[in-house]
């Protein structure tokens, strides 16, 4: 029987978690940090948000973007719930676009025949998804949003290490506003379970951090309230991922 999934640790993986274990922090502790770094260095992105998971990841890119109700979600049936989740809780309608039977990623051709719809009121989201690590042609994506409000949001769950024709790696968010990673052990590395979204926009990295920490806000420079030793506001109800 082939497994559905197989992962692989090593010893130097099982080392470094024991290492982890004996220090004082075991979570939202330096190393998280430090693997945050290590991908957006290698991605090539200013910002990455560690997440529990990528269906976790996807929902806060929405939550980022200020996802509405009357926003349409344009993305591919080829893909997992965590995909339309985000829109789901947002209260967005989701809009199914087919494949391109070659890569099994959407069909461009007719996603721009699907954004092409007008609203009175909400945008157009776009969450392409790089199916198998095919990456998606996202210049020719960018190329054919029109609404300079659209958000761009990759799922790019199969596809670290990926790249575009330009040699640019996937996750360097060169033609989208965040591309979301997953390291379920069915993908390329594992940490038992957790995702990462990556992104250029400084605004989008506050509102990450923001709804993975129950909605706290701890910058003084963002607070409603005056600061003082030990404050923190809670801006938003978010929840802990």
């Amino acid at each position: 029987m082939i497994p559905y999934a197989k992962q692989s640790i090593s010893k130097e993986d099982i080392k470094a978690v024991s290492e982890v274990l004996k220090s004082d922090f075991i979570t939202r502790g330096p190393v998280v940090k430090e693997f945050e770094e290590a991908i957006s260095e290698y991605c090539g992105s200013d910002f990455a948000v560690a997440f529990n998971s990528a269906t976790s990841g996807l929902i806060a890119a929405c939550y980022a973007g200020e996802v509405t109700p009357h926003d349409r979600l344009i993305t591919s049936p080829n893909t997992y719930i965590g995909t339309v989740a985000g829109g789901y809780y947002r209260g967005t309608e989701p809009v199914f676009v087919d494949i391109d039977h070659k890569t099994g990623n959407i069909d461009l051709d007719l996603m721009q025949y699907s954004s092409e719809y007008v609203s009175s009121r909400g945008r157009n989201i776009y969450i392409p998804v790089h199916f198998s690590g095919v990456p998606v042609d996202m210049e020719k994506v960018e190329r054919m949003i029109s609404d300079p409000d659209s958000i761009v949001i990759e799922d790019a769950a199969h596809a670290l290490g990926s790249k575009y024709h330009d040699g640019s790696k996937v996750g360097c968010c060169r033609w989208s506003d965040m591309t979301v990673f997953s390291f379920h052990p069915a993908k390329n590395i594992t940490s038992g379970e957790g995702g990462v979204v990556t992104t250029n926009c400084e605004r989008f990295y506050r509102r990450l951090c923001q709804f993975r920490d129950n909605g706290i806000i701890r910058d003084p420079q963002h607070f409603v309230g005056q600061a003082t030793p030990w404050y923190y506001e809670v801006q938003d109800v978010t929840g802990n991922y």
